[in-house]
């Protein structure tokens, strides 16, 4: 199946891996506003009277933050979340949520912090770990602080 898809000319070429940078731009014009206030160059007065996202180019650093350990103290992390490349992990211990589940994020919130902070594409610093501390656990609609 793989052959009929590949030109004849090419199947039988050799592969050569070359060392480059991956596809993320150094520069992203529409980066999201969490990004675009990093490489502001000013203070920005608040997200709604700020300049167009056209304006603020986010200045990319790829790989930033490899080897910071990133906290997120919250709701909880989703840690199998292919956006964290299997960077981010439960902290030690676990408290064990009403339903028998310790690190579950049931509500996304904390897997939200945590993925402007750290992950790939959208994080602040796509290289770091990012350490899941469930600091509140959800019973129906409230959210309660262990």
């Amino acid at each position: 199946m793989i052959k009929q898809l590949v030109p004849f000319e090419r199947q039988n070429s050799t592969i050569q891996q070359r060392d480059s940078q991956p596809w993320f731009p150094a520069e992203w014009p529409k980066a999201p506003w969490h990004l675009q206030a990093l490489s502001a160059g000013q203070k920005l007065d608040n997200i709604r009277d700020s300049r167009p996202a056209t304006q603020i180019k986010y200045n990319n650093t790829v790989g930033g933050g490899q080897g910071v350990n990133i906290y997120i103290i919250d709701s909880g992390v989703d840690v199998e979340h292919r956006l964290f490349q299997g960077r981010a992990r439960n902290f030690h211990k676990c408290y064990v949520d009403t339903d028998g589940e310790c690190f579950k994020d049931k509500v996304g919130h904390g897997t939200a912090v945590a993925g402007c902070a750290g992950a790939r594409f959208y994080g602040t610093a796509q290289g770091a770990n990012i350490i899941n501390v469930k600091t509140f656990f959800s019973f129906d609609k409230y959210m309660f602080l262990m």
